[in-house]
């Protein structure tokens, strides 16, 4: 007969594995792009492009300056565009296009709750609504948005840094597709949100 003590290492020995694996599958960091207004016109790869984050959030003021200097450095990176500054900059000559990224929702996570709560603490956040702009015509050319979670887990980051980079690489990744590609919505294509598309966004962050 089966002892208690038994009884209970025989149903830990399967539930142990089974809430490990569970564990590990929820802590993968992830990014993904939705194009919500298909690029009205091309943007040349010699524009000069300016880049903004705002955000009316109280929470996301520590985040706005970080994003930006992280998409800038990954654009200048990518050399997509013939010049690229912050929106703020004032030296050399003024941008053709701007690109505006406004964050819409946030979720911060420090590296103090990420090492004491670990995955209780649950996974940083951030949303985003990026618009295009044609400067010189004052014309929108393209919406998308872009949703980025950290991992939960204390050794593969987690925190607000990582969610930070995840974000600038999801709009690097899908600006340098638009580009290169050229993809210019037909006449048929509407911005009623109806023929979005999805992008998971592969990423090397940690």
């Amino acid at each position: 007969m089966r002892t208690r003590a038994g009884a209970r290492s025989h149903v830990f020995r399967w539930i142990g594995p089974a809430l490990a694996v569970a564990g590990l599958a929820g802590c993968a960091s992830s990014s993904k792009v939705r194009t919500e207004t298909p690029l009205t016109s091309r943007v040349p790869q010699q524009s000069a492009v300016s880049c903004e984050v705002v955000s009316p959030l109280a929470a996301a003021s520590e985040v706005v300056p970080r994003l930006e200097g992280e998409i800038v450095a990954r654009l200048r990176e990518r050399n997509l565009f013939g010049r690229v500054a912050r929106a703020s900059d004032r030296d050399g000559p003024p941008s053709d296009v701007r690109l505006r990224a406004t964050i819409v929702a946030v979720r911060a996570i420090n590296g103090f709750e990420r090492l004491w709560f670990g995955i209780w603490a649950g996974r940083a956040r951030l949303e985003l609504k990026v618009e295009i702009w044609d400067l010189a015509a004052g014309r929108l050319l393209g919406v998308f948005a872009s949703e980025s979670r950290s991992s939960n887990f204390p050794y593969l980051g987690g925190t607000t840094d990582q969610v930070i980079k995840l974000a600038a690489d999801g709009i690097v990744q899908h600006l340098e597709q638009e580009v290169r590609t050229g993809r210019v919505a037909g006449p048929s294509e509407g911005t009623d949100g109806k023929g979005e598309k999805e992008r998971v966004v592969a990423s090397d962050v940690d």
